[in-house]
């Protein structure tokens, strides 16, 4: 029985500019440009050249990448978007970002997931790790390096199996002697769907709201226009 032989790492070419990305993630995604230029800032994502997919990336502790994800910025009516690890990457590593006087943890199953979170709450201070799957494993790499963590906020998608693997992580974690929370979306199956829905909402709100003044505004000439004048 003959070994498999591992496919080579080899990132997707850099895109020279990330427009695409910057459109897709800001208009499908509701993102804020805050967010986008934060995860770009600290290389944890660009854009591919040759089909402007985003490339998320995965480090070791010495900065090394050995995971990476591809997602499609292009997404078509009625078909699965693309979604697609690079071959030959290491799954025991996520996306991650370590601010060392950090001692909780937040974790997701999708890097956008995570973009969402701290997007919506403001968070840039926490760190973070995006697994890529429902599987622990770069949780168990990362916890090995990082000592100073002491707190895991389990943050999966609200779906039977975000949820089922939400109490068999939390379980594990706290047997092990981790503080541990778990954290679903208040509303939608995942941290983006909440975004979109909260940001969605709060622009109609807005403009209701304005609609709303303006006839007011429009009454309340109106109704000065036509008072009677006084003998």
């Amino acid at each position: 029985h003959q070994k498999k032989e591992r496919v080579p790492f080899v990132l997707p070419v850099r895109a020279s500019e990330c427009r695409r990305m910057f459109a897709y993630l800001m208009k499908q995604r509701k993102l804020s440009k805050r967010v986008i230029q934060f995860w770009l800032k600290h290389d944890l994502m660009y854009e591919s050249l040759d089909h402007h997919n985003i490339v998320f990336l995965g480090r070791d502790h010495e900065g090394e990448v050995k995971f990476a994800s591809q997602r499609g910025t292009l997404d078509i009516s009625g078909k699965e978007p693309f979604k697609a690890d690079v071959p030959g990457n290491d799954k025991s590593y996520g996306v991650t970002l370590i601010n060392p006087d950090s001692k909780e943890l937040n974790v997701f199953e999708a890097a956008i997931d995570c973009m969402s979170d701290m997007d919506f709450r403001e968070d840039y201070e926490t760190s973070i790790l995006a697994l890529g799957m429902i599987s622990d494993k770069p949780l168990v790499t990362l916890l090995e390096h990082e000592k100073q963590i002491k707190k895991i906020n389990i943050c999966l998608d609200n779906d039977l199996w975000g949820r089922q693997a939400a109490k068999k992580i939390g379980r594990k974690y706290v047997l092990a002697g981790y503080e541990v929370s778990v954290r679903l979306p208040p509303l939608g199956k995942d941290y983006n769907e909440f975004l979109k829905y909260e940001r969605e909402n709060r622009a109609l709100y807005a403009q209701l709201s304005r609609v709303r003044n303006k006839k007011i505004e429009s009454g309340i000439s109106d109704a000065l226009v036509d008072t009677p004048k006084r003998n």
